[in-house]
């Protein structure tokens, strides 16, 4: 046997396989083949890294928005063929599985309040289940965030009975990150509308953050991966993650 160092280091270990990867191979070097960001999704093209400071903000939002969903949150280190996977490493882990998730998606902009109203009832009302949302918007940043609870109040208009006016706070799980992986803090966003008999709806403040771009419902993971890292693999991440 022969050492060098054109992998990762030098030297080998006996009656243990540890994966060093060179070249093309491996999930984390396919994680830092560059793409620039010039389109979204991803176009076919690997790698989730940009060095455009422009777009620095650039996440797996969509991806940890489904998984968080569709997954038991991690609440203990694991260790695994004597490797320790933290519960941040098991979080990432878990995300990076859904970046081909499959969902349900509808468009949201100023003038589909009602669209809004309904899907917020339908989702956390009525199946109990969270629905996701694009939180803030700006002019190609997405923000998803899983929205799980809301509080509703609504009167008619005094000068027009045909429409009633809502104030709807909802109450979304953040993405930050702790040290030692515990559970994110909530936040909240306050929404106002009205919504008339006609048909007719419309947010009433103008800001384009005072309403989400689009709301979704993640119904799975897709396979074969088109996204979501090759050499990361569900079955194996389940396993470390205790299923």
């Amino acid at each position: 046997m022969a050492t060098d160092g054109s992998v990762t280091y030098w030297g080998f270990k006996v009656d243990k396989v540890e994966g060093v990867f060179s070249g093309s191979s491996g999930a984390k070097n396919w994680e830092y083949q560059l793409l620039e960001f010039t389109t979204y999704p991803h176009s076919g093209m690997s790698g989730h890294r940009t060095t455009d400071p422009e777009t620095d903000w650039w996440g797996h939002c969509d991806a940890w928005s489904a998984a968080s969903i569709w997954e038991d949150e991690p609440t203990t280190t694991r260790i695994l063929n004597g490797v320790e996977f933290d519960l941040n490493d098991q979080k990432g882990l878990l995300t990076a599985t859904y970046m081909d998730e499959q969902g349900n998606l509808w468009d949201i902009d100023q003038s589909k309040a009602e669209l809004f109203n309904d899907k917020l009832r339908e989702y956390i009302k009525t199946n109990g289940k969270p629905i996701v949302m694009d939180v803030y918007t700006g002019p190609a940043e997405v923000w998803n965030h899983p929205a799980y609870k809301y509080e509703m109040t609504w009167y008619t208009d005094p000068g027009d009975p045909s429409k009633t006016i809502y104030t709807t706070k909802v109450w979304f799980k953040t993405d930050w990150w702790s040290d030692d992986g515990t559970g994110s803090p909530d936040m909240y966003k306050t929404y106002k509308y009205y919504i008339k008999t006609d048909g007719t709806s419309r947010f009433t403040d103008d800001s384009p953050d005072e309403y989400p771009d689009f709301m979704w419902y993640p119904i799975g993971r897709q396979e074969p991966v088109l996204r979501a890292n090759p050499c990361v693999n569900y079955n194996t991440v389940q396993t470390i993650v205790g299923g």
